[in-house]
């Protein structure tokens, strides 16, 4: 005798769809969460880079060479204290990003033309959402720039002492009252070296811990 195969009934695929769209609905807002703190440890992590290659190649070179945020890298370019984009150069960058970067061989001074850009970066590559907020060391007045010297240490009174990275579609967990997103701080000391905090850690043994 042929056995009765049977399937799903109605009732059965749409009870099954309903629990998967239940489940998706639950998911996708932690989903879209992860992926923009993601988009944030990103662009932390590129601005580090940025920082640390203008403070390698001030000591390579024994010349000054500044860490330079910009709106965009066109030669529409200016300096922003909120700009995602960086250029590293010897000299201002501003109305000249596209220009191309030299090889690091070429020894020779910037010009009003060529501000020797060593290299650049856009911020589109971290994701459209993160925002960058570069201030001095009062945590108030902004600034754009990093400048450090042959010894690799910061130099000016206006360069960059620390840069803030939030989210363009949420509050951080650091914020009051406190949202979704895990901001991240970029401290850079005097001595030339940048560092990564976490605003939201309080502990004082913590290493993570912004001063």
């Amino acid at each position: 005798m042929l056995s009765r195969q049977r399937g799903y009934s109605l009732i059965e695929l749409a009870i099954g769809i309903g629990i998967v769209g239940i489940l998706m609905a639950a998911a996708i807002p932690q989903f879209t969460q992860a992926l923009q703190n993601g988009q944030m440890k990103t662009a932390t992590e590129n601005m580090v880079t940025g920082i640390n290659l203008a403070r390698a190649e001030a000591l390579r070179r024994n010349m000054p060479v500044s860490f330079y945020l910009v709106s965009d890298l066109t030669n529409a370019c200016a300096l922003s204290s909120t700009g995602n984009n960086w250029v590293v150069a010897l000299a201002n960058p501003a109305g000249l990003c596209a220009v191309a970067p030299v090889d690091s061989t070429d020894a020779t001074a910037p010009t009003a033309a060529d501000p020797k850009i060593v290299q650049k970066f856009s911020g589109l590559q971290s994701g459209a959402n993160a925002r960058v907020f570069a201030f001095l060391a009062d945590g108030a007045t902004t600034s754009n720039s990093a400048t450090f010297n042959g010894l690799g240490r910061i130099t000016g009174a206006t360069s960059i002492a620390w840069l803030d990275f939030k989210n363009s579609t949420g509050a951080c967990e650091s914020d009051v009252p406190a949202g979704p997103m895990r901001c991240m701080r970029i401290l850079i000391s005097t001595g030339g070296q940048a560092r990564v905090c976490d605003p939201k850690v309080s502990a004082v043994t913590d290493p993570r811990k912004c001063p």
